[in-house]
């Protein structure tokens, strides 16, 4: 294999020169002159491979720490850190994941190798998203989209800007998520990109963002869209097309279209081996069941009781909490205040502050418990939280239902103003009262 220097090996080869005490003249060898010698300290030159390996000798130092300034036995072990962290991600230890990947990175042990650097970053960003993390994800995915975008020859950046705008997504930042996926899709577009691995997650991604926003139609017509270009390829990208497409029907008010959605996509990720995809379909079904009228809790909450464990173990802190917050209203439906009240209790325990979205119907979910149980100030407590966390990101879909959902509890507890003041800000947040009255103030429906 031929050996390439990278950047530093001047500078390194004249640390090492020092460090003997050697002159230039005293490095310089057969074929080697002591002006080439202060040419490639002064990184004027690249040695060629036999020049490097005879420098490296009368150095006596390994080739490979001349070069790189990383000896063979440290890269290796460098490398097999690198597959450990990846192991620990696959294995849901997400903590162990991002203390390997910091070391490695911290310490410069993978610097010989662009791309190495590039995909433990890479991997420190879904460990980080895994954990909640996701201002710091935000951070460093931001970093590593602006180094793909400038070397897409060498560096993938699909998968960046998905999961960056998946970041966005679960921190509240809906704008934001869709101006990223919206801008890689359009250069798919442009540059005829739609068989490129990743296509079909970027775009499913994009419309969940639309989604979130209330733009039904827009999310739809992407994942029809999504569906017709992905027939005939992987089962892994008309899984991901199906199943958010699910979604969308379910959230129009199409059950039987999202059911039929959902069904079609649990059939493609039943024939392959992706587990988290599974699990994370399982928890989307159950909340089509849970949405759909009648409703199915006790379907929804097996599929949920079945999707935890994998979930637990591969995926995120929100998606774990998504399900738990499914559960608690499977529970409540079922008629199980106590057991509603642990499954929001638990998905409260596994957010943080970066999470506005998910917290807020946690936060929901529990006040709901609450109020079944006759817990009026817990309950008002709790919706309060959580209206105040979705008017500071400004999310109207889920305002607007969030809203509604207040609404029902006030309504449980016996205070007909006070869900007739939830139902007007739910009107507001979906847009379908003017602008000229005056919307009411979050803290007025909850006091």
């Amino acid at each position: 294999m031929a050996l390439t220097a990278q950047p530093g090996f001047g500078a390194r080869l004249k640390d090492h020169r020092q460090r003997l005490g050697l002159s230039q003249a005293d490095l310089a060898a057969a074929g080697v002159s002591s002006s080439y010698v202060s040419l490639l300290e002064n990184g004027h030159r690249q040695p060629t491979p036999d020049v490097a390996r005879l420098l490296a000798e009368r150095l006596g130092v390994d080739v490979e720490v001349l070069l790189h300034g990383v000896g063979a036995d440290d890269a290796l072990k460098a490398r097999l850190d690198l597959a450990f962290a990846r192991l620990c991600l696959g294995q849901g230890d997400h903590a162990q994941a991002a203390r390997t990947l910091t070391s490695l990175l911290d310490g410069g042990r993978l610097s010989p190798d662009p791309r190495a650097v590039f995909d433990a970053r890479l991997l420190l960003a879904t460990a980080q998203e895994r954990l909640g993390m996701l201002e710091a994800a935000v951070r460093l995915l931001e970093a590593l989209r602006g180094e793909a975008q400038a070397s897409p020859e060498a560096l993938p950046w699909l998968p960046v800007v998905t999961a960056l705008s998946r970041c966005y997504r679960e921190a509240g930042d809906l704008r934001r998520a869709v101006d990223v996926a919206e801008r890689a899709a359009d250069r798919c577009d442009e540059l005829g990109l739609h068989g490129l691995e990743g296509h079909a997650e970027v775009v499913a991604t994009l419309a969940l963002a639309h989604f979130d926003r209330g733009d039904m139609l827009r999310a739809a017509t992407l994942l029809d869209r999504l569906i017709e270009t992905t027939a005939g390829s992987d089962r892994q990208s008309q899984a991901a097309a199906h199943w958010n497409a699910a979604l969308v029907a379910s959230g129009r008010g199409h059950h039987g279209d999202a059911l039929r959605l959902g069904e079609k996509a649990a059939a493609l990720i039943a024939e392959g081996s992706d587990e988290r995809a599974a699990a994370r379909l399982k928890s989307t079904r159950a909340w089509i069941l849970l949405n759909q009228e009648p409703p199915r809790p006790e379907a929804a909450r097996d599929l949920l009781h079945a999707a935890l464990p994998t979930l637990t173990q591969h995926d995120s802190a929100g998606a774990v909490a998504s399900a738990e917050v499914e559960l608690s209203r499977a529970e409540l439906m079922l008629g199980d205040p106590a057991r509603a009240r642990a499954h929001a209790l638990a998905a409260l325990n596994r957010l943080g502050y970066d999470t506005p979205i998910e917290t807020a119907r946690a936060h929901t979910a529990l006040g709901e418990a609450l109020a079944a149980d006759g817990d009026r100030a817990g309950a008002q407590e709790r919706l309060h939280a959580a209206a105040a966390l979705l008017s500071d990101v400004g999310a109207d879909r889920e305002a607007a239902a969030l809203w509604r959902q207040i609404g029902d509890a006030h309504g449980r507890l016996g205070e007909p103003e006070r869900a007739m003041a939830a139902y007007r800000n739910a009107m507001d947040a979906a847009g379908l009262r003017a602008r000229s009255v005056p919307a009411l103030d979050v803290r007025q429906t909850v006091q």
